[in-house]
Formats: structure tokens, C-alpha cells, sequence
């Protein structure tokens, strides 16, 4: 009997009961590498992981290049959420956000006051701005930053 070897998947993002309090938000990566600064997990209701710890654990669940846990290869059926990445990890997010929205997925993409993003402002997708850690800082003046 001959084995074929198996194309090694990348897993499916966690799925959630999408719920007004979650913003309607069904996926959520397993594994990406979090912001340094603080910021609100909108799927989860609470703060998120940020720092050094937290990237090294991430990068330790992730798989090669796959930094968020899941590959655009299947059409997902309702919201993803792209929680906030640190800024080298911008372009990766933007690139799985396109993916997806050509797919029909609908996108949640947080953001900090000033991040920007390559993803166009088109149906299926929504931009949410944190303003946490602004407001822990008191720079009301990255505020003005945030687009209308």
C-alpha cells in the first residue's frame, strides 16, 4: 500500500457565535503577531495581547510565512476580523484582507489613529480605528489623524 504525503493545511480561523456584542464577527485568526502598544480584541470583548511576550508567542503558533493562522484558499461565510498587527505585518494583512474580499468575504480591519491601510474602502469591508492607546497616552492629537 503507498502513502501519498499530505499537503500540510494551514487551520481554519476560529469561529465564534457571531453576536451584536462581537460586532457580528464569525472569524478570527488563530495566530498573528500582535501590536506593541495596548488595543481592544473586538471579538473577545476585552483587551488584547500586546508586547514582546505576546509576538513570541505568536510567532511560535504561526506556520512560516502564514502569520495569521490561515491562508486565502477558502471562501469563508460570513465576517472576518483582522485584529491590529505590528506595522511590518501591515502588508501581510492587507494582502489576506484583499484575498478575502475578492473571495465575498466580508472584512473588520482594526486600525490605530495614523495606520493606513492598502486595502480600498469598498463594499465588504469595514475600518475600525482603536483609539485606546491614544487615549492611555493623551495624544488627543493622533486623533485628528483619524479619517473621516
Amino acid at each position: 500500500m503507498s502513502r501519498t504525503a499530505e499537503v500540510p493545511r494551514s487551520p481554519r480561523p476560529a469561529a465564534l457565535l457571531p453576536e451584536a456584542g462581537r460586532f457580528w464577527i464569525r472569524y478570527v485568526p488563530r495566530a498573528w503577531e500582535p501590536p506593541e502598544q495596548p488595543w481592544v480584541h473586538l471579538a473577545e470583548g476585552r483587551l488584547g495581547e500586546w508586547g514582546r511576550a505576546a509576538a513570541q508567542a505568536a510567532q511560535k503558533a504561526a506556520t512560516g510565512a502564514n502569520l495569521f493562522g490561515l491562508l486565502a484558499e477558502e471562501p469563508l461565510d460570513d465576517v472576518l476580523y483582522l485584529p491590529p498587527v505590528a506595522t511590518r505585518r501591515a502588508a501581510a494583512r492587507d494582502k489576506l484582507a484583499s484575498s478575502r474580499l475578492v473571495d465575498g468575504t466580508p472584512v473588520v480591519i482594526q486600525l490605530f489613529p495614523g495606520d493606513e491601510s492598502a486595502v480600498p474602502a469598498v463594499a465588504g469591508v469595514a475600518f475600525v480605528v482603536d483609539l485606546l492607546p491614544s487615549l492611555l497616552a493623551r495624544d488627543l492629537d493622533r486623533l485628528a489623524r483619524i479619517p473621516p
